[in-house]
């Protein structure tokens, strides 16, 4: 499919995207992460565009388009889309992130002036970013707010995806929103976890492992990082090294989160069902596994997730008593 897209902020620069047949899943925002690279690579930083405050739109009426709608969907075969930004391109952009464009293939070329009339399009409106009206300003609490309701909108398309069982989608719209998040952002977070749970779902822990470390590299203080580490470690441990690793992380996240042990009983499995893991041929390993099965089944009987690795988990084996004891114990 090939777009002929518009930036009606600077009349006369116009590009095509070319979207890659094999690609069903290239979505506006992709779009739009291409666009704001594009332009960017030819411009001064003072000049560059933040595609968090673009916005898309196409057809006569000239309605936005959903920002998570998929291209084939949204648009047809030479549609003439228009880009515009919500805040002036000739200042520097306030809180801007990086995105990478090697995920969104596509080729391009230069073209004369835009037209001055709609394409081709499909209807549908959706404002992909927000920001101030006119001029470059420090961010307030409404731009804040603004992106914060942008990730939530995406994370919630995700889901919807992975609901469907579509998880190429899923998978999409997550790498191109952590690509737009800075380091640090608590969406960042999110995308991370989503996109590790997404694959140990998949049964793929080597790809969820890789979005694991970065969110523990990026949130080195926290609990729940650890804690998908150490998931992400025990699904893809084939080697000792990454079982022990992984007890490390369960260990760690048990100390941020402070109190007894028995009050963190999704912990102690945890770290249970890595020890059995590692039990092979080590009978200090299981039974330090079933030491801590048995204190979470102390602290609550009823524990459903202990009850059953109880159940998965086979007895250590006691080592056989000489002829003598034996025969002691026969007698009383």
């Amino acid at each position: 499919m090939k777009f002929y897209v518009h930036y009606e902020d600077q009349p006369g620069y116009t590009v095509v995207y070319r979207a890659s047949p094999g690609d069903r899943n290239a979505t506006v925002w992709s779009l739009v992460c291409w666009f704001a690279s594009k332009y960017n690579s030819t411009h001064t930083a003072e000049k560059s565009i933040d595609p968090k405050f673009l916005t898309v739109s196409s057809g006569i009426a000239r309605r936005e388009l959903e920002a998570d709608s998929l291209l084939r969907k949204s648009l047809a075969d030479h549609s003439d889309v228009f880009v515009s930004a919500r805040q002036r391109p000739d200042t520097p952009l306030t809180g801007q992130t990086t995105y990478n464009d090697n995920s969104f293939r596509c080729v391009d070329e230069e073209l004369p002036a835009a037209p001055n009339h709609g394409g081709v399009g499909a209807d549908t409106r959706h404002a992909v970013g927000a920001g101030s009206a006119t001029e470059a300003r420090p961010p307030e609490a409404a731009e804040v707010a603004e992106a914060s309701a942008m990730a939530e909108r995406l994370l919630n398309a995700a889901e919807r995806a992975e609901a469907s069982k579509n998880l190429r989608h899923a998978v999409s719209i997550l790498e191109q929103l952590l690509a737009l998040l800075p380091q640090r952002a608590r969406p960042a977070l999110a995308c991370l976890s989503r996109l590790s749970r997404l694959w140990l779902s998949a049964g793929r822990p080597r790809e969820a492992l890789l979005h694991a470390r970065d969110a523990a590299a990026r949130f080195p203080g926290e609990e729940a990082p650890q804690v998908l580490l150490g998931d992400c470690l025990s699904h893809a441990g084939a080697r000792k090294a990454e079982l022990s690793e992984a007890l490390g992380c369960y260990e760690a996240a048990l100390g941020r989160r402070g109190g007894p042990a028995s009050g963190a009983p999704d912990l102690l499995l945890a770290r249970a069902r890595t020890l059995h893991r590692l039990s092979s041929g080590d009978p200090a390993a299981a039974a330090a596994a079933g030491s801590l099965v048995m204190e979470v089944l102390a602290a609550d009987q009823q524990n459903w997730d202990g009850l059953l690795l109880y159940a998965q988990t086979p007895p250590v084996p006691t080592p056989p008593m000489p002829s003598d004891d034996w025969t002691a114990a026969a007698r009383g």
